[in-house]
């Protein structure tokens, strides 16, 4: 008897990435995770030791409609495969609460087959991809922001299109900054959040926060960005919150500050 493989396409995640095309990755995304918008970023990676597996990570273009409904009821949107086969796509403690936005595929080797799923949550090995995914996850988005070395990339890879919004040539840099702000609009209760509860995280996603500053009240500034510009001797960073920046702009009680 003779038989012929009818599909030959290898699961996008067991190929070379060399070999794997960012419209690829794209595809893969809307596919697999029922989108209809790209991906703003991802990362592709292996990762071993006590247990080695196959990741994907992927930044949504945006949140779900439903992002703080039942917040903490929520389960994290990892699919986990086993030997390439699906055995779980919910998971209560696999990646942070604040994480939860994140879409994320797990391959492993190491993890038995037939294992049941209630007894997933409980499995050491998987506690050490839990683990390793968050470094992942975390090491994702501080990339994904915009840093001062960005700036000496002039021009991006498509540089021979103009924006859509304004027909303006812009700079790769400009470019991951417009698209970091976009993150920040869709997630950044989630950022903040992690803030408060990751304490072993906190500086890292400190660094990603965007703030409105008496310096420019109509454009986001990286707390890097305010750090550069701090007075001589100043020690300390004062914030208001509230609905209206311009008002807040004016309050009373920043008005020293402010002169």
């Amino acid at each position: 008897m003779k038989f012929e493989r009818i599909n030959e396409n290898r699961p996008l995640w067991t190929r070379n990435r060399a070999d794997i095309s960012k419209e690829d990755y794209r595809e893969f995304y809307k596919n697999v995770f029922k989108e209809t918008s790209d991906p703003l970023s991802w990362s592709h990676f292996s990762a071993e030791g006590d247990v080695d597996f196959t990741g994907l990570i992927f930044i949504p273009e945006r949140s779900s409609y439903d992002q703080f409904e039942k917040f903490y009821e929520k389960k994290s949107e990892v699919k986990l495969y086993v030997r390439k086969v699906l055995v779980n796509d919910e998971f209560e403690d696999l990646l942070p609460k604040y994480l939860n936005f994140l879409k994320t595929l797990v391959d492993s080797d190491s993890l038995p087959l037939n294992v049941a799923r209630e007894n997933l949550q409980h499995d050491k090995a998987l506690k050490s991809i839990g683990k390793k995914l968050l470094n992942k996850a975390i090491d994702l988005l501080v990339s994904f922001n915009p840093s001062p070395e960005d700036e000496e990339e002039l021009f991006s890879e498509d540089d021979d299109e103009t924006d859509e919004n304004d027909g303006e040539f812009k700079s790769a840099y400009e470019k991951k900054v417009d698209t970091f702000d976009k993150f920040w609009k869709n997630f950044q209760k989630n950022i903040k959040l992690g803030m408060i509860e990751d304490h072993d995280n906190r500086e890292k996603l400190a660094v990603l926060t965007r703030w409105y500053t008496t310096n420019n009240i109509t454009r986001l500034t990286s707390l890097d960005d305010y750090i550069s510009r701090m007075k001589e001797g100043q020690k300390h960073i004062y914030f208001l919150g509230g609905e209206d920046r311009a008002i807040l702009y004016f309050s009373p009680l920043i008005e020293k500050l402010n002169k």
